[in-house]
């Protein structure tokens, strides 16, 4: 039930105020920890020619750039022989710096006009930016660090189409776009002269783009043309992070929350001494990442959050890893599979696929995915996958539901509620469907257990 792993290539920069080269006790010179890795790892994105049998169509590939940075002080007083670290109120900071841009393809044919069936050049240089950042207080270990970068509604410069037709694309981004990190430390520790500092990183959001064509047609004068809107998953789940350095001076003690004397995942730990400077929140320490080699970060893709009792199989964190259940699933008589799961531990995550089901019944009868027993704020998607072809011919959400894509899948997701919909894989073909369900928990890494059951409305 791993989340798409967050790679970090993270260094730990050794910076010293004053007094750093004779090694004495002096200005409280600052050791800086900085872990960065990239914003959106592993993201990609596609729609897939929209909207299905119109005379005009566009498809969007996105693709994502930037960065997520975090960044702690300290200062280290005592000696090798008894350290002691302390972080420096309000200097850490979660910088997310980066943003998204596309390619994309359109399809005319409309009397009248040339046909086209290509790129839409100039797309490529569109770029949503996504900024935030927040401070906190290393080393406070549990309290997560919430940072929130706003994707504001926005339209777009329109962009001419291309092949001799007349008229424009438009790019809206709409409102509920948005991307959050959120950064949980773990564990900080000296052990002589060395420092660690350890956390989890988790990120969720979505990004939710309305398109649309406008063509001056002849006799007709300026037609619209609405896109099918997208929402675009941004939670791509999350890593441990573990940033090191080398003491090189040792400096008066400071007012802040101190470090654990010893390693990080070594033995349970205890508060160090605050030497009077009044640091409460002591680095207590669950897990971290290996050490890499003395000035350096690492991010490993296991979490160090808590140890939930998942009832398995794990693990189940992707479409490709996803529980199979081989229940048959119909409408005459309507039948139904209920099945349990847990979230939580560094897991972002939980994938299951009925492969024995149909898309469609008679009648008002409709697919639907029920949650139960679950703690607020847990998500949960349906993915239809037709048996001819992964795009359905018809696919409504209702409801409370919001459709989106999923590694290439369309579905309808809803947050605590019910997610229901109205689904058409291929008219007289097969109508067996493999449905493909997601469970995740988006900002949260709690240990949940959830309920859920797949059936049709009656």
């Amino acid at each position: 039930m791993n989340r798409k792993n967050l790679f970090f290539t993270a260094g730990a920069l050794l910076a010293c105020i004053g007094g750093c080269d004779d090694g004495t006790t002096g200005a409280s010179p600052e050791i800086v920890l900085t872990a960065t890795g990239e914003l959106l790892p592993g993201f990609a994105y596609s729609t897939g020619l929209q909207p299905p049998d119109s005379k005009v169509q566009a498809s969007f590939d996105l693709s994502a750039s930037g960065t997520v940075t975090v960044e702690a002080h300290a200062v280290a007083s005592g000696d090798e022989d008894a350290p002691a670290l302390h972080g420096k109120p309000g200097s850490g900071t979660v910088t997310i710096a980066g943003g998204v841009a596309m390619i994309g393809t359109l399809k005319v044919d409309i009397d009248g006009l040339p046909s086209y069936d290509g790129p839409i050049p100039g797309i490529e240089n569109v770029k949503i930016e996504i900024a935030g950042t927040q401070a906190f207080d290393p080393f406070s270990i549990g309290a997560a660090v919430p940072a929130h970068a706003a994707i504001p509604p926005t339209k777009l410069p329109p962009i001419p189409l291309p092949g001799g037709i007349p008229g424009t694309l438009v790019l809206e981004v709409a409102e509920g776009s948005f991307l959050d990190v959120g950064f949980t430390g773990t564990c900080a520790s000296i052990d002589g002269a060395h420092a660690t500092y350890s956390g989890d990183v988790v990120r969720s959001g979505s990004l939710v783009i309305a398109p649309s064509i406008d063509i001056e047609i002849p006799f007709v004068g300026t037609k619209s043309f609405p896109i099918t809107p997208f929402t675009v998953d941004l939670s791509l789940g999350g890593s441990s992070v573990t940033a090191e350095a080398e003491v090189g001076a040792w400096g008066d003690p400071i007012t802040g929350d101190a470090a654990t004397v010893g390693k990080c995942g070594a033995t349970t730990a205890t508060s160090s001494s605050s030497s009077g400077t009044g640091g409460g929140g002591g680095a207590g320490s669950t897990s971290s990442s290996a050490s890499t080699g003395s000035g350096s970060s690492s991010m490993s893709s296991t979490g160090s959050g808590n140890t939930c009792n998942d009832p398995g199989p794990e693990p189940n964190g992707s479409v490709a890893t996803a529980t199979t259940y081989n229940d048959n699933l119909g409408c005459f008589p309507v039948t139904s599979a209920t099945h349990s799961g847990m979230l939580g531990g560094g897991d972002a995550a939980d994938f299951f696929q009925f492969p024995h089901a149909i898309d469609v019944c008679a009648g008002p009868s409709k697919v639907l995915l029920q949650p139960m027993n679950i703690l607020s704020g847990t998500r949960f998607c349906l993915l239809p996958k037709c048996a001819t072809t992964n795009v359905p011919e018809i696919l409504e959400c209702e409801g409370s539901s919001t459709y989106t894509v999923v590694s290439s899948l369309e579905g309808c997701c809803s947050t605590d509620t019910d997610v229901q919909m109205h689904l058409e894989c291929a008219a007289g073909a097969s109508t067996l469907t493999n449905f493909v369900v997601r469970v995740d928990q988006p900002g949260f890494d709690d240990c949940a257990s959830y309920d859920f059951t797949l059936t049709y409305t009656e």
